[in-house]
């Protein structure tokens, strides 16, 4: 039979699909889904073995297919990918991904994260990858549904709490995971189909409880990934003093990278914390 893929929880067709930098397979511009695997992400791996290279992708998918194209050098290697390119076909069997340019085998091995296949054919094709490595057997397809209320469910899996759902975002800038919770709010909040519009009501209902007034905010999908969304300085100050004061403050700075030391600050500002550790930033 086939696999039913359920991602009704938050409605498709108000959310923007389109990358801010036309950059479209890049792992940052994903956008959100009620489905969201392994964040959609494929982690294209390159080994040197002689005068060849070997490559795989991370996770497998039955969906994805990779072609090997590119040329071997013997020069110094300049660049972390040392000059690979990347084109993507979209066919009826399945995507192509093809692999070109030039790649000296002293640069190593490397990889680098790539968004190359559709929502369904991602969550589909790693499905069925590991179904099948673990004996199953699946001869369908995909196609999307919606799962019966008074069917008893065969697994179930719980998330993670809040903090360290934001403690992630935050640490590492995760876009998709901070428009995914604006929209799991919104499901809260409405308990039915969730819309990013019903997510920004969520936010301002809750600003608004705690007292906090700002004015001049403006959102958009939940992550900083937008031309539109603003915020002032003023609604800022109150939103960090509200939360440094607030019960789950020490959860909330927690979340910031440390500059100098990990998260999307390890490599910067390490000239400015002597010992390192000493400033939280985003």
């Amino acid at each position: 039979g086939d696999l039913i893929l359920d991602s009704s929880l938050f409605d498709r067709s108000t959310i923007n699909t389109k990358p801010l930098d036309h950059k479209r397979y890049r792992a940052y511009n994903t956008p959100p889904d009620a489905l969201l695997v392994n964040f959609r992400a494929t982690r294209l791996e390159v080994f040197p073995e002689g005068q060849s290279l070997r490559i795989y992708a991370d996770p497998p998918a039955t969906t994805l297919r990779l072609e090997n194209h590119i040329k071997v050098l013997t020069g110094r290697c300049k660049g972390r990918t040392g000059g690979i390119t990347l084109t993507v076909e979209h066919q009826a069997s399945g995507t192509l991904a093809k692999l070109g340019g030039r790649y000296p085998v002293t640069c190593g091995p490397t990889g680098f994260g790539r968004v190359l296949l559709t929502q369904d054919a991602y969550v589909y094709g790693v499905f069925r990858h590991l179904w099948l490595a673990s004996g199953g057997t699946l001869r369908g397809t995909w196609r999307s549904g919606v799962a019966p209320t008074n069917q008893r469910a065969f697994a179930s899996h719980r998330s993670d709490p809040l903090a360290s759902t934001v403690r992630d975002i935050n640490k590492y800038s995760n876009n998709v995971m901070a428009r995914n919770l604006l929209l799991t709010l919104a499901a809260k909040r409405t308990q039915g189909v969730a819309t990013p519009s019903d997510g920004r009501a969520a936010v301002l209902a809750w600003l608004t409880q705690a007292g906090i007034r700002m004015p001049h905010l403006a959102m958009d999908n939940g992550a900083g990934l937008s031309r539109s969304a603003r915020l002032s300085a003023r609604g800022l100050g109150q939103l960090l003093l509200h939360a440094w004061h607030g019960p789950w403050g020490p959860e909330f700075i927690s979340s910031l990278p440390l500059a100098g030391m990990d998260g999307s600050l390890r490599q910067r500002f390490r000239g400015l914390a002597p010992g390192g550790g000493r400033i939280r930033l985003k």
